[in-house]
């Protein structure tokens, strides 16, 4: 008698989830490879997951605290300069609020890599993906990561699909905002994550030039128009800062 495929995953060790995914890769990379600084900056993710990721994080008339209960935290995994991370909808919790945690993690931690000196992009999708011990594969994954690999900045961007989803929850949907990248054609949905960034108001095109360059990196000519598109960003959410309630939410401390 021929095995059902979901009993055949199960065997192998390979579970199939339906959920939300994320895939980030750090800006730079190769180049924190040459200065032999990757030990630090793995050290950095795993402590942002390990601690900061878990602080509360407050937006306008709700208050949240993303720490670490199992029902909604995501689980990630880091392989050289890719950060991958999903939470499966739980049957125990209500799919907006899944949606709302997994987005406000993905948000402080862009802020936290940034503010460390590992700008990031990357893409947040959702559907049927399989892991395993050994395995972690799927559309969503090779979706979320084209996604942010067409970035020409240090973003998030999610898919069209979810686009619809978040635009209708007022509490995700204030975490994004619409930009035109320089030389762009059409505005993008991108994860307003700068505001969440120490000091972010008074931050400066210097500073935001030195997170590009720290960790032994350099500008050149494939990375500087990607300087130039997030600082064109970083004033952008200034912007955005000053005109909506997300002014309301405060910059990590640390």
């Amino acid at each position: 008698m021929e095995n059902k495929p979901q009993e055949k995953h199960a065997r192998e060790g390979i579970e199939p989830h339906t959920g939300l995914v994320a895939v980030f890769d750090l800006l730079g990379f190769r180049k924190i490879i040459s200065q032999d600084d990757v030990a630090a900056s793995i050290s950095l993710i795993q402590e942002a997951f390990r601690r900061r990721v878990g602080e509360t994080i407050r937006f306008p008339g709700h208050s949240v605290m993303t720490g670490y209960n199992p029902s909604f935290v995501p689980e990630y995994l880091i392989f050289a300069d890719t950060i991958l991370l999903h939470t499966p909808t739980p049957g125990t919790m209500h799919p907006e609020c899944v949606r709302l945690f997994f987005v406000q993690h993905c948000c402080r931690l862009m802020a936290l890599l940034f503010s460390n000196g590992l700008p990031a992009r990357g893409g947040i999708t959702s559907g049927k993906y399989f892991v395993g011990d050994n395995c972690f594969a799927g559309k969503p994954i090779v979706d979320a990561e084209e996604l942010g690999k067409r970035l020409k900045l240090s973003g998030c961007k999610v898919s069209s699909e979810l686009q619809t989803e978040f635009m209708v929850d007022q509490d995700i949907a204030k975490l994004f905002f619409n930009h035109i990248t320089p030389g762009g054609k059409e505005a993008e949905m991108l994860l307003n994550y700068l505001p969440l960034v120490p000091d972010f108001e008074s931050l400066t095109k210097d500073q935001v030039e030195r997170q590009f360059l720290a960790h032994g990196k350099t500008l050149d000519a494939k990375s500087r128009p990607k300087f130039d598109n997030t600082w064109s960003f970083v004033e952008h959410s200034k912007q955005v800062l000053h005109s909506s309630p997300y002014s309301d939410v405060p910059p990590l401390q640390g």
